[in-house]
């Protein structure tokens, strides 16, 4: 399908027949659960939608009923190739299957593919081979860069924070009437006489219903209280990071094993910048980070060694002896 998949509200004939998630419609448009000829809607579209007009995505799998009404739009002969089963496997299909680490054959088929994706999704195994996978390429992903992975998180929660206080304003101002407002939107949409003048009501309904429930006052002082605690130790996270690559021994200090995912890193800028230095105090960490941070939204990932350089700027003192570079060089195998 064409549409970037989240739960999917599905109707026929003003009547709402459930949310799918992708596999799930998958499998419905399969089995004819749900047809070409009903509606769908995800977050995001404007309007509902007929299914047939996103069925091409199916081409992957098992090929959807034709025409289980009678009244279906003709389906591309793509999807109605009978002998789809030998044709080979389509990326989407290598991709889904790898995400499972599963060893797989060069010559691979649609049909084949088609059985070990059946055969995965109902494997509990699978399902938690592909988890730990998808875990791991995250954790790889975030120790290759760690300070830029980081603030990736802090902008995530600032962000969020920005949202919700934007909402506790909203929850204030919220007019009484809105509540009334989708009482009589449920009448009209009662009495709509086509399927698009229902869906279009139900849209502005499920719209206006969200709202009032993401409103609540006390989920939001929740919500708001956990994403500043989140964000302190984010912030706290960022400077921890950076102070331990200055420390030949900075997982003797990392008593709650925050860094441990960023070893290599903190090894590698010990070994090519900090052993050189002192440890950088909180404060100057803060003002180096912010100075960065507003200068090059990338320099964490693209040129980390500015870090040590403005910090040479800022504390001209805070090389140390020869002596002392001389002895953490040798410990550390750079000379």
């Amino acid at each position: 399908m064409q549409c970037a998949f989240m739960e999917t509200q599905v109707a026929r004939n003003g009547e709402m027949l459930g949310s799918y998630d992708e596999l799930q419609l998958i499998a419905s448009l399969e089995t004819g659960v749900i047809l070409p000829t009903d509606h769908y809607w995800h977050e995001g579209m404007d309007q509902w939608e007929e299914l047939s007009t996103i069925i091409d995505y199916v081409e992957d799998s098992p090929s959807v009923p034709a025409n289980p009404t009678g009244k279906a739009k003709d389906i591309s002969q793509k999807n109605q190739h009978l002998g789809w089963r030998d044709d080979p496997a389509s990326e989407k299909q290598l991709k889904y299957l790898q995400s499972f680490v599963t060893p797989m054959t060069p010559d691979l088929t649609k049909g084949e593919a088609s059985d070990l994706i059946d055969q995965h999704q109902n494997d509990p195994d699978a399902q938690r081979r592909r988890w730990t996978e998808a875990m791991e390429q995250i954790r790889l992903r975030r120790s290759k860069h760690p300070s830029y992975s980081i603030r990736e998180d802090i902008e995530k929660a600032l962000t969020q924070i920005a949202e919700i206080k934007a909402q506790k304003t909203t929850a204030k101002l919220l007019p009484s009437q809105t509540k009334c407002k989708i009482a009589d939107l449920r009448k009209l949409r009662d009495k709509a006489e086509t399927d698009e003048s229902w869906c279009d009501l139900d849209i502005e309904i499920s719209k206006l219903e969200e709202v009032v429930a993401n409103l609540d006052p006390q989920a939001l002082k929740d919500d708001l209280q956990c994403l500043q605690m989140e964000l302190k130790a984010h912030r706290d996270m960022r400077v921890k990071f950076w102070r331990a690559t200055f420390n030949a021994n900075w997982i003797e200090d990392d008593n709650e094993m925050e860094l441990v995912d960023f070893g290599d890193s903190i090894s590698n800028y010990y070994r090519g910048w900090g052993y050189a230095m002192k440890v950088p105090a909180k404060r100057d960490v803060l003002e180096i980070l912010a100075e960065l941070d507003s200068q090059n939204g990338d320099w964490d990932r693209t040129v980390p060694e500015a870090f040590y350089a403005i910090y040479n700027r800022l504390r001209p003192g805070a090389f140390l002896s020869a002596k002392v570079v001389g002895a953490r060089a040798t410990r550390a195998g750079i000379w």
